[in-house]
């Protein structure tokens, strides 16, 4: 991430048309002397910038284009807001679920439970409670592998 003061930046002078940062500064300083800046040649070179300078001048749109745009991008953060809030609610409720049925009660593995015991417990399958002791590898105290009897 680089930070630079736009202000501090144009009073240096020292614009080098063939540095790419330089051409960003120039589009956030002035997007509107892009095209009278550089030659076609320059603008295939620099394809993305000129992507978001076409962008940038909502002056080529009518009206209705903008609101238009406007209107998605409200649809799109109103949709991401939605889906982070499920998200959440989803959380909360499973964490609920979770101490009402106390399965964060206990998290130390009890000894002597067999797979098929820990997987009704946990309300899990048999395989995903064999690839939880696959990936556990050796008890950490006697070196042993978790029993999977």
């Amino acid at each position: 991430m680089t930070f630079v003061e736009m202000r501090k930046w144009q009073e240096l002078g020292n614009f080098d048309r063939t540095d790419v940062r330089h051409a960003w500064m120039m589009f956030f300083a002035q997007p509107d002397q892009m095209y009278q800046i550089y030659t076609p040649e320059e603008r295939k070179r620099l394809e993305e910038l000129y992507a978001a300078v076409d962008v940038w001048d909502l002056t080529r749109y009518a009206e209705k284009e903008v609101e238009g745009m406007d209107y998605k991008i409200r649809q799109e953060l109103a949709r991401q807001c939605d889906i982070h809030q499920s998200f959440e609610d989803g959380k909360e409720e499973g964490m609920k679920l979770g101490m009402e049925k106390k399965v964060f009660a206990d998290t130390k593995p009890a000894a002597g439970l067999t797979d098929a015991e820990i997987s009704i417990r946990h309300a899990i399958t048999l395989e995903m409670v064999q690839r939880i002791r696959q990936a556990m590898g050796p008890h950490p105290e006697g070196q042993e592998p978790f029993t999977s009897t």
